[in-house]
Order: C-alpha cells, then structure tokens, then sequence
C-alpha cells in the first residue's frame, strides 16, 4: 500500500513539473542576451568611434592649418623683395602641407607692417602699426586683402618689442574643414593661423614694388 502511494506520488509530481509556466521555462535560457546586448550597444559605440576619429581628425588639420601658415610667412621674411609672381610660387606650399586634406580650401593673408613709436625719443613710447603692403592667395591666385597700405594696423602683436622703424610680416591663414562624417551635406569647420614673422636681414624690409610703389612710406610719413 504505501508503494502505491508512493508512485502515485512521483507521478503527480512529474504532471505539475509539466505544467509550469512557459515564461518561467524560457527565462532560463540565456543563449540570445548577447546579441540582444550587442544590438543595443552596437550604435552608441559606432558613434562614440566615429566621433573620437572625426575629432582627432580635426585637430590634426588645425595643425597642419598653423603650420602652413607659419611656413608661408617665414618663407616670405626670407626673400628680400617680393611679386605677384614669386607670392604665387611660394603660397603653392602652403597646400602642399595640408595634404591628405582638400588643398584649395586654404585661403591666407601675408601682411607687412611698421611699427612706429609716437615718440622717438622715448623707447617706452606706445607703439603704432602701419600696413605697408598686403596681398592674399586664394585657390593658387594672388589677389588683394581687405588691408589697405598706409592704414593702421588694428591686431597689433603683443609682448613684442620692436623698435622705431621694424617691420613685421603677419601672416593669416583660414581653412574651411569639412568633416568626414557630413561632408557629403557640405558642413564646414573655419579654422585660423596667425604668425608674426621679422625679416631675416634685420632691420630691413620686405618690399614688394607692386604693391607698395617705388618710394615706400616710414615712420616720419606716418607720423607727419
């Protein structure tokens, strides 16, 4: 009798085993949390890899921005007398640095300036900067700045000392940064360079005839 009860027992037991819920039966099984995981962090981590690419990317052609500026100017401090034809020649390398970047976005602005001091007597006197000449180069052509000769100079250098009379190549650069990620939609970045730069033979300038004339102004005509 009490084997009877006994198997009809473990009978019972094995039909409510059978009956347990089907939600209960399936949460044991884990063989599909990974790729479940994976699609919902698949593009939170695409992003935040393209982002980290796009950004470095820019950096490093901020960089390479700064530096063409900065190689273009000294180019110019070393050649004593300049034109049309060798600012061409020697703006062409400023695209050169940018590469692997698109080159004809590089635009920039070689400026040069005198300094005058108000009062030549005094070394301490404040110091005003004169446009001598300026000349721009936009996509492999030499054209005019918005600077014009013989008019102030307003984004005067700081911290630097220079005497009556010195003059100063400023250069500028502007590139227009297209992002690998929208540059299909046409999205831009501007970014700048900016570099002072004295002429090699100290104490001379840089003429350019053609923008300046034949008789170029000092600081006695400035100050008249």
């Amino acid at each position: 009798m009490l084997n009877k009860f006994k198997r009809l027992s473990e009978r019972g037991a094995s039909r409510m085993s059978a009956r347990q819920p089907i939600a209960s039966r399936f949460s044991k099984h884990e063989s599909g949390v990974a790729a479940v995981e994976f699609a919902l962090l698949a593009p939170l981590m695409l992003t935040l890899m393209l982002g980290a690419l796009e950004i470095t990317q820019s950096i490093w052609a901020d960089g390479k921005v700064e530096q063409a500026t900065s190689t273009i100017g000294d180019l110019v401090s070393r050649t004593p007398e300049m034109s049309d034809a060798e600012f061409t020649q020697l703006g062409a390398a400023g695209p050169l640095i940018m590469r692997p970047n698109p080159q004809n976005d590089l635009n920039f602005t070689v400026t040069s300036i005198i300094g005058c001091l108000k009062n030549p007597a005094n070394k301490n006197s404040q110091v005003d900067y004169f446009v001598l000449w300026s000349k721009a180069w936009q996509a492999g052509a030499v054209s005019n700045s918005g600077y014009q000769a013989n008019q102030p100079f307003t984004k005067q250098p700081e911290a630097l000392k220079v005497a009556d009379g010195d003059t100063l190549i400023v250069t500028e650069g502007l590139y227009n940064y297209s992002p690998m990620i929208s540059r299909k939609v046409g999205t831009t970045w501007e970014m700048g360079g900016y570099a002072f730069h004295q002429p090699r033979d100290k104490g001379k300038r840089i003429a350019y005839p053609e923008a300046e004339g034949d008789t170029p102004k000092t600081c006695a005509d400035f100050r008249a």
